[in-house]
């Protein structure tokens, strides 16, 4: 008869269903936790290949100064490569002070990443060591939250940054004279993707669709796609990220 007490028996075998389906949980999630931490290691290698790539382009930039016939060339971009190594190195400086806050934060250790200053390259500590890979807390507390918190005003704050490093490097790179032709590119013109397309297509930019392009990759909207809605960018990225894919949001913004 429905309704009626459990036997002994089939309070056991409830127990017994309840305990493996909390064990299977925990296995998923410590699953997915080790594929946070491979994924960082994998972005952390690659950030480094990538520094590597640029220093190797600074060394062949300089060199230009060494031969009479790219001298002159050289001189002419230097101001713009140095400006572009800059604007790119400030904001990197940015995102490592907020990572190592947030990873001091969760371990008590200063500086678990460090850049060395000349090469750029990062050093860190094994992000298999992290004790609370597992804290869905801290990010969210530092990063995200509630609207009026501080949390959620500063993970605004990373996507301003953000979106001045696109600005910044969109000015340096499409304001420049070259045979006798002045091309410009104006702040005001930046913001959104049809204006910006429309100056350039008015003053026959020559790298339009370049332009375009590094735009559209280093947009960062103020709401994005989550499931069946649409929330605030850094409630997207931060809220309820444990702490290795905090780590993981850093390096791919």
């Amino acid at each position: 008869m429905a309704g009626g007490r459990e036997t002994p028996r089939q309070k056991m075998i409830g127990m017994m269903y309840l305990v493996l389906t909390e064990m299977l949980a925990l296995n998923v999630s410590k699953e997915i936790i080790n594929a946070f931490v491979t994924q960082d290691n994998q972005m952390l290698v690659n950030n480094n290949n990538l520094i590597e790539g640029i220093n190797g382009f600074m060394t062949k930039f300089s060199n230009l100064e060494l031969d009479i016939n790219s001298k002159k060339s050289f001189l002419k971009w230097k101001p713009k490569v140095i400006e572009v190594n800059k604007i790119a190195n400030t904001l990197d400086d940015y995102i490592l002070v907020n990572l190592n806050q947030m990873m001091e934060e969760s371990e008590k250790q200063k500086d678990w990443f460090v850049k060395a200053k000349e090469s750029q390259y990062k050093t860190w500590s094994p992000i298999e060591s992290i004790e609370n890979k597992e804290d869905y807390d801290i990010a969210t507390r530092l990063f995200g939250g509630e609207k009026a918190s501080k949390g959620y005003k500063r993970g605004g704050e990373i996507r301003e940054k953000l979106m001045e490093l696109r600005d910044s490097l969109l000015v340096a790179i499409g304001n420049y004279s070259q045979r006798s032709n002045n091309y410009e590119l104006k702040p005001e013109w930046l913001a959104n993707n049809k204006m910006l397309e429309k100056e350039l297509t008015k003053n026959q930019h020559p790298d339009k669709l370049k332009l375009l392009s590094i735009y559209s990759t280093l947009s960062q909207p103020e709401k994005l796609d989550n499931h069946d809605k649409q929330e605030a960018w850094q409630l997207v990225k931060f809220d309820h990220q444990p702490i290795v894919g905090a780590i993981g949001v850093f390096f791919r913004v």
